[in-house]
């Protein structure tokens, strides 16, 4: 049910979503610590940038964290008791806008992406965030990223 103040997870990731396959992969793993290598195999990320949208596809598939990175992207907050989440992240400063319009579509959307945070860097290790939602705050200039519970919910009255 899609309403105010409640999403689901399956409502929005139907059998015609283009990164169904990935996105049910990603909520059933969700908080699971693994390589690099394991993230690249699977075609959820590039090194390159943050934002990953497969060139064929107009929106993201996935955002990542790097450590270290120029990016102020802040700590991932959990809910205590739903495990639903949310964190800070920061917009792709480049001359290319392509990267953060194909965030700002998953918003119009409502097409969940895959949120890893890097957890360290040799080996490359990253956590599988889970799946979220991206929401677009221009008067900050940074998106929220809203993030679902294990069961699949997503409530407007996260914090």
């Amino acid at each position: 049910m899609i309403d105010n103040n409640y999403l689901n997870f399956s409502d929005l990731v139907r059998e015609d979503h283009p990164y169904q396959e990935q996105l049910l992969w990603s909520l059933e793993n969700k908080g699971i610590s693994l390589p690099w290598s394991e993230i690249s195999q699977r075609k959820l990320a590039t090194k390159a940038q943050g934002i990953y949208k497969p060139g064929d596809q107009t929106n993201a598939l996935s955002a990542k964290t790097v450590l270290g990175s120029r990016y102020d992207d802040g700590e991932v907050f959990v809910h205590s008791t739903s495990d639903e989440w949310m964190v800070l992240y920061r917009p792709e400063e480049s001359d290319r806008v392509w990267p953060n319009e194909a965030l700002k579509i998953c918003q119009t959307d409502l097409s969940p992406v895959i949120y890893f945070k890097q957890l360290s860097r040799s080996p490359s290790t990253y956590k599988l965030v889970g799946p979220c939602l991206p929401f677009y705050l221009a008067e900050k200039s940074f998106f929220l990223l809203m993030g679902f519970s294990k069961e699949g919910t997503l409530e407007n009255n996260l914090f």
